[in-house]
């Protein structure tokens, strides 16, 4: 059979979606650079516990985590490979999660019921933003109320290795203020032993508006909180022996 065509007057439609590639608002599609949107539905349809777990399934992106785990986890863009942490930037609404002593941001600080949307923006942009971009900018966009529209999300999810995974998300309008708060309580006891990890997080957003709404202004302020154990060295003996080998921590 033919392949499908679209007719003249049925043109194809494109959600346009604002990134920040450019520092200036524009649609996705007249944007010149490899760019990926992670929305607010991928993400809370997506089966991730974590926020590299959510980033890692992109194209040309690599995850490097020796504890299995976000926490001291790092992703590579444009094969940095171990300078990844100091080449590939990451920003919280504009603001630089990177640690000034090269050893990379904390992923386990940021908690996936915070994010609305992420944006990945592929390639140097140390023009833009300065240093530690050369092989990307990773921009996560935090959840803000909808004027109007209370809101209340609420997850609670089980796995494997005695793993769970509480969120909450609420906001509500205020007159000329909307607030935004998100928690989140994730543990697992992890594949091998002594690999365990415990990490509470909050965060409160409060947006005031004026003018018609011609001047915003935002103010967010967070805490986290996590403690893990480090499983130590595999040897290769007990990586080609059994399960119990492979899960052993000296």
């Amino acid at each position: 059979t033919a392949p499908y065509a679209l007719a003249a007057d049925d043109p194809a439609e494109f959600d346009e979606i604002v990134v920040s590639a450019s520092r200036i608002e524009r649609s996705l599609k007249t944007t010149p650079r490899s760019i990926s949107i992670i929305s607010a539905e991928e993400i809370r349809a997506s089966t991730a516990t974590s926020v590299v777990d959510l980033i890692r399934r992109e194209a040309n992106v690599n995850l490097q985590s020796f504890f299995g785990s976000d926490k001291f986890a790092t992703l590579d863009i444009r094969g940095m490979g171990a300078t990844a942490t100091s080449n590939v930037l990451v920003m919280v609404d504009g603001v630089r999660l990177n640690t000034d002593d090269l050893a990379g941001p904390d992923f386990s600080t940021i908690s996936l019921s915070q994010i609305e949307r992420v944006e990945i923006v592929r390639g140097g942009n140390s023009v833009r933003y300065g240093n530690g971009a050369v092989g990307g900018v990773i921009n996560l966009i935090t959840k803000r109320s909808m004027r109007a529209t209370p809101q209340l999300d609420v997850q609670a999810r089980r796995g494997a290795f005695d793993s769970d995974d509480y969120r909450l998300h609420a906001a509500a309008e205020l007159g000329p203020l909307a607030l935004s708060v998100d928690g989140a309580d994730v543990d697992s006891d992890g594949y091998r032993d002594n690999e365990f990890i415990d990490k509470q997080t909050g965060a409160v957003r409060l947006d005031a508006f004026a003018f018609d709404d011609a001047l915003e202004l935002s103010l967010r302020a967070s805490h986290h909180e996590d403690s893990y154990g480090l499983p130590g060295p595999l040897s290769l003996a007990d990586f080609k022996g059994s399960a119990r080998d492979r899960r052993r921590s000296d």
